[in-house]
């Protein structure tokens, strides 16, 4: 990876102080000079948001699709996929928090209440599990070829 191009590789023995040429540069020279804290952390990784909206954005996906007239094997097809994207957004998740909360539909902006408790550490990885295992039986036998 070149010098400025992103990524973790910059955290290490390797680094150099990275010019601002992409998203994480800022957060990766305050790690470089030991200046991160709580307040800023978020601009070497901004995972937090990022994942959590790509898991509201499935769960849209499946509320959109209840009631779907697609063809059923490629709905299941698509569901399976879903269900493994979430689980891995709750990996990448957890692997950084450890328990966060685990939040299967999407919040509307006239709903009562947005507070989600959170998860225990163990209460997410069975989370990872159960999408793993949704994933398997919607996805096996099934065609990697998006024509088929």
């Amino acid at each position: 990876m070149e010098s400025g191009t992103g990524g973790f590789i910059g955290m290490t023995d390797i680094a150099v102080a990275a010019p601002d040429t992409h998203d994480r540069a800022a957060g990766i020279r305050q790690y470089l000079e030991g200046n991160i804290t709580p307040d800023n952390v978020t601009s070497l990784t901004n995972i937090w948001a990022e994942e959590y909206d790509y898991i509201r954005r499935v769960n849209v996906f499946f509320e959109k699709t209840e009631n779907s007239e697609i063809d059923i094997d490629v709905l299941d097809r698509m569901k399976g996929e879903m269900h493994f994207l979430r689980g891995w957004m709750y990996f990448e998740l957890m692997r950084t928090f450890g328990g966060v909360p685990i939040i299967t539909n999407s919040f509307q902006l006239d709903s009562e209440n947005f507070e989600v408790t959170r998860s225990t550490y163990d209460q997410c990885a069975q989370f990872v599990l159960e999408e793993c295992e949704l994933a398997i039986d919607l996805l096996e036998g099934g065609s990697s070829d998006p024509e088929k």
